[in-house]
């Protein structure tokens, strides 16, 4: 979130022609790690809820929906860039970061001794 609004901020301030390139491409790097690092984070989450009785199943549907957000993500940031400008999609990108970040309390992980299947 942090550095999409520093990016949101320099665009609204000074076009986004004129945002220095040291602070676009510092942006653009440090948004890719931190974006890697909570897919990854992310994805072990997923893997402490699931059931080890489907869990690659399981799994594969978190996956989907996954890519299917990223996905909704991309398109929704399109036309907001397109309708208004960049700066808004950034702005609006870093307030709904705010709604899952409240949703990690309520998060549990799978019980440990799960009661086993009868076939």
């Amino acid at each position: 979130m942090l550095p999409t609004l520093l990016l949101a901020t320099q665009i609204s301030q000074l076009g986004l022609q004129n945002v220095p390139l040291h602070i676009l491409y510092g942006v653009i790097v440090t948004h890719g790690l931190l974006f890697g690092m909570s897919y990854g984070v992310k994805n072990g989450i997923f893997m402490g809820m699931t059931n080890p009785a489907v869990g690659a199943t399981q799994f594969t549907a978190f996956m989907a929906m996954s890519n299917l957000a990223i996905s909704m993500a991309n398109f929704w940031q399109g036309n907001v860039a397109e309708q208004f400008d960049y700066a808004t999609v950034l702005y609006l990108d870093a307030l709904l970061v705010v709604f899952p970040l409240l949703l990690i309390p309520f998060l549990r992980n799978r019980e440990e001794n799960p009661q086993p299947i009868l076939a």
